[in-house]
């Protein structure tokens, strides 16, 4: 039986630590909601045509930030096999 592929490597999970080590999920996603909101604000009279499609990106990313959010404050056992250490780049 072939090995299953990771979705992701160790690099996107070591990047997406150093991420969260600067600000929290809760904080990521309050600035960008804030952001996206100010965007609104300032142009709702001239949205791009792909809005609908933008918006809902975001809410995926929100979503994701929210469910990271979680697992930062009540952390859950990882169902896939943990990195090495949390401040150690993958070689």
């Amino acid at each position: 039986m072939a090995k299953k592929k990771e979705r992701f490597s160790e690099e996107v999970i070591y990047q997406l630590d150093c991420l969260l080590e600067y600000a929290s999920a809760q904080e990521l996603r309050e600035y960008l909601l804030e952001l996206y909101q100010c965007y609104i604000i300032h142009e709702h009279e001239m949205l791009p045509a792909n809005f609908p499609e933008m918006a809902r990106s975001l809410q995926i990313l929100f979503d994701f930030l929210r469910v990271l959010n979680q697992e930062e404050t009540q952390p859950q056992p990882l169902k896939r096999k943990a990195w090495k250490s949390k401040r150690s780049k993958p070689n």
